[in-house]
């Protein structure tokens, strides 16, 4: 017998496995639910290393949509897994927001249709800035001289926000003047922006500016009052933060 369990606990955690998935709950402004599913392996058997952990191939938080008028409705993007603690799971809301009545996820936006803007032709590679503070670094030439004249330093990770406002789209990525500490824990200095008068085809030119349109300089990024906030993870509820 003994030597049988020593043979399931030298298994690949893979083979004996059952999937799995966290669930976090999310409460935007108007009471509209986003509902993050975060899928991994489970190993049923324990495994040789005392701290190892049972968990394998963790994929992102998926996203859905449970609006007022109905639900579910699948957000085109998936957000980075931190992990499963409160301020985790606040951070992973904070990628979600609702502005102007509009529901809004990274680099995408609800329509009043229903629909999801899909992000297939967001120009990430012009208006997702990266690794401001690495030098030398992937931002062009201009781009670095408007950081290093405005004192940035660095860029919310993977994110930004697109919200309709008087016939065009509006885009920001929040700017910090410091990459010390952690993201959530950064004050918004700065927006990076651009607009839309085709319903995002094409974009102006990136400005940084402090003139924000959608994002609350001075505030952290879980201070913006109007990002999604935590209500359970996995049916545990989350007190407010």
């Amino acid at each position: 017998m003994a030597i049988a369990v020593a043979a399931l606990s030298l298994a690949s955690p893979s083979v004996m496995a059952i999937g799995r998935e966290d669930r976090i709950e999310c409460r935007l402004p108007d009471g509209a639910k986003i509902i993050l599913r975060s899928r991994y392996d489970f190993s049923l058997v324990p495994l040789p290393l005392v701290h190892a952990s049972r968990e394998s191939d963790r994929r992102d938080w998926d996203a859905e949509y449970h609006g007022m008028d109905g639900g579910p409705v699948d957000i085109p993007i998936s957000v980075f897994y931190y992990g499963k603690q409160a301020v985790d799971a606040a951070l992973a809301c904070a990628h979600f927001g609702l502005r102007n009545g509009v529901a809004l996820g990274p680099m995408t936006f609800r329509y009043s249709t229903g629909k999801w803007a899909s992000r297939e032709k967001f120009p990430r590679g012009e208006l997702d800035v990266t690794w401001v503070y690495v030098v030398p670094n992937e931002l062009p030439a201009h781009l670095r001289q408007k950081m290093d004249e405005a004192g940035i330093k660095d860029a919310a990770p993977k994110f930004g926000f697109i919200v309709p406002m008087g016939g065009r789209l509006v885009y920001e990525q929040p700017l910090h003047k410091t990459h010390e500490g952690f993201a959530h824990t950064r004050i918004f200095d700065a927006v990076f922006q651009s607009f839309s008068d085709d319903q995002g085809t094409t974009w102006s030119s990136p400005v940084v500016t402090t003139d924000a349109l959608i994002f609350e300089l001075g505030k952290t990024w879980l201070q913006q009052s109007f990002v999604a906030r935590p209500v359970s993870l996995n049916g545990v509820k989350i007190p407010p933060q």
